[in-house]
């Protein structure tokens, strides 16, 4: 089946991606259209390419046949030239500018990269003139991308999380960006701070994407004509204004500069905007419609997922609702998932939440096991991750970690994937399958303790620190109680001789 996109689809999905300012949605759209045109060209179908073959040859006014030896060898290398431009997107988007096309067809010159952090060395000072200074004031003379440095190097060692360090990252480049890399950082002040704080509220979402070229400032006065909607008043605290705060504390706390110009600056947030921001669970009509859409049923192809076709991979797509349906797992814990963390215990087929080598989970709790639903076992689960083991993959599902982009570019994913059914609700995201899950065990009236330890939640009293997790067969009895009344996933279920053919 041909399932490969031309140049102008290419453009259309990177340009509504809805790439957030870490370009995760942007990656993992690339990734997958790169995979797609791969098997494409391994399975020698040129006519992936015909159209846009088509229509450079139309542009330069040269007519010929799809029958033509040449015009299938324009396809073929059409498809090379676009899986090597893919990997260039992704490899730049990652921060690799040293990308070399594989490729011996593009063998090309690589840009030269932009190093940051960029340092613009002091002003030297007048001859015969030598600077007076206590041994503080010499720190403090370190330019501030040099603290900056240093300070990430040390989030690093207290074991943060990759992702996590790249949004400390992030936020410090935006500020170092607006100011200058030649203010020196014991020349911020509380108003420096607030000034800034004014100018995040006021900048257009996704503003880089949309104006790649142009400063903060010119981005807003952009933003405002065209209407764009300006960034989130959480995410601005959150990911942009307390990471200040964190490295202006950790630079006075060294004794880099007197005090914290950062300490306290949030933007205010409404009792209303919170309240909008909590999340809702399913219903059983929308988990119907959902799993009655073409990514369970059959899709045209792996870019036109939304229609109905005979295509259908039983990709992470298809099965991360699901395990979060059943399991209550967050979208992280589910998406990192290895194949070795479905085993038995105790006889008993489980999915092992842990953070073993580059997994992270939300906190202690969070690491659990949970026994695999009966309703994911009928559905043809334990087949999947046998499948998976076969091809000798290691993760579980191909959104599994390997970069910073795992979790959010199946979240946008997902959006889109309600959108389809008619869920544009705010309160409703892949989260709400986790609310879903927690009220489907209270219906079930199942034990707090064992509904603490499915969930990876605290047991709240003074003693749970000394309460161990149940048995495997325990914990399974009680999410066998675990049902969606009115949910038919029939049409789902992997059948007898299915499993035969396996």
């Amino acid at each position: 089946m041909n399932t490969g996109c031309t140049a102008e689809e290419l453009d259309e999905a990177i340009e509504q991606s809805g790439r957030t300012e870490d370009d995760f949605l942007h990656i993992w759209i690339t990734e997958r259209l790169e995979a797609v045109l791969t098997n494409d060209l391994r399975a020698s179908e040129w006519y992936a390419m015909a159209e846009t073959a088509s229509t450079i040859l139309e542009e330069h006014g040269i007519s010929s046949s799809e029958d033509a030896p040449d015009f299938r060898l324009l396809c073929f290398r059409l498809l090379r030239a676009q899986i090597e431009g893919l990997k260039a997107i992704v490899a730049r988007a990652k921060g690799n500018w040293n990308f070399e096309p594989s490729d011996p067809l593009l063998r090309v010159r690589p840009a030269t990269p932009m190093p940051f952090p960029s340092v613009v060395p002091p002003p030297t000072p007048p001859p015969n003139v030598v600077p007076v200074s206590s041994p503080k004031a010499a720190k403090s003379e370190k330019p501030i991308t040099d603290l900056i440095t240093m300070f990430l190097k040390e989030k690093e060692r207290s074991g943060l999380t990759n992702k996590t360090v790249e949004e400390l990252k992030r936020a410090l480049r935006w500020m170092v960006e607006f100011f200058g890399h030649a203010k020196a950082t014991t020349s911020y002040t509380k108003a420096d701070i607030v000034e800034y704080k004014a100018i995040l509220s006021e900048l257009p979402a996704r503003w880089q994407l949309h104006y790649p070229t142009a400063t903060m400032r010119e981005a807003i006065e952009r933003g405002k004509q065209d209407g764009h909607s300006t960034m989130e008043v959480q995410a601005l605290n959150g990911k942009r204004l307390m990471p200040i705060d964190q490295f202006f504390q950790w630079a006075a706390d060294n004794a880099f500069i007197e005090n914290n110009p950062a300490r306290g600056v949030r933007l205010t947030v409404s009792k209303a905007l919170k309240t909008a921001k909590k999340r809702d669970g399913f219903s059983i009509e929308q988990l119907n419609a959902m799993f009655r859409t073409p990514t369970y049923t059959g899709m045209k192809s792996a870019y036109h997922w939304k229609e109905p076709g005979r295509y259908l991979p039983k990709d992470e797509c298809y099965w991360i609702p699901l395990v979060a349906l059943f399991t209550g797992g967050r979208r992280r814990e589910i998406c990192q998932l290895l194949t070795a963390d479905v085993r038995e215990i105790d006889g008993i087929p489980c999915i092992d939440i842990n953070e073993e080598g580059t997994k992270s989970t939300k906190n202690a709790h969070s690491i659990r096991t949970i026994p695999v639903h009966p309703e994911l076992k009928r559905l043809g689960f334990l087949e999947y991750v046998k499948a998976r083991r076969s091809a000798n993959k290691k993760a579980l599902f191909d959104a599994a970690p390997g970069n910073s982009c795992t979790y959010d570019p199946f979240g946008k994913w997902f959006s889109r994937f309600l959108d389809t059914i008619g869920i544009d609700s705010r309160r409703l995201v892949f989260h709400s399958f986790r609310h879903t899950f927690e009220q489907a065990m209270l219906d079930a009236q199942i034990d707090f303790r064992y509904a603490c330890f499915l969930g990876g939640r605290t047991l709240d009293h003074s003693s749970s620190q000394y309460v161990t997790r149940p048995p495997a067969q325990s914990l399974l009895a009680e999410l066998s109680k675990v049902s969606y009344p009115g949910l038919d996933l029939s049409h789902l279920y992997v059948m007898e001789a299915e499993l035969a053919r396996r």
